[in-house]
């Protein structure tokens, strides 16, 4: 079957699902995060989403997004590789 498509030579298209220049769509990282946030493991985490969106994922990907999150979390609460690095030693 052969489809003809013209070509956008305005670049007057608005995609509707996955904005220009972005690679997955609005709140998906927040999607995997909420899931790893409950202990499913990678592979459930890739399941459930194939299931609920119907795309194929990664492990890779999904441990790339709890990677950088965790990193932004640790930068934001002042954890470095040491553990807590607050000197409150009151208890």
């Amino acid at each position: 079957m052969r489809i003809d498509v013209r070509r956008d030579r305005k670049g007057r298209f608005m995609p509707q699902l996955i904005g220009k220049h972005e690679r997955r769509f609005t709140g998906f990282n927040d999607k995997i995060v909420a899931m790893y946030a409950r202990d499913m493991t990678l592979r459930e985490i890739q399941r459930c989403l194939a299931e609920i969106y119907s795309v194929d994922v990664s492990p890779d990907l999904i441990s790339r997004v709890t990677d950088e999150v965790m990193s932004i979390n640790d930068a934001n609460h002042g954890a470095g590789p040491m553990g807590n690095t607050r000197s409150d030693t009151s208890t």
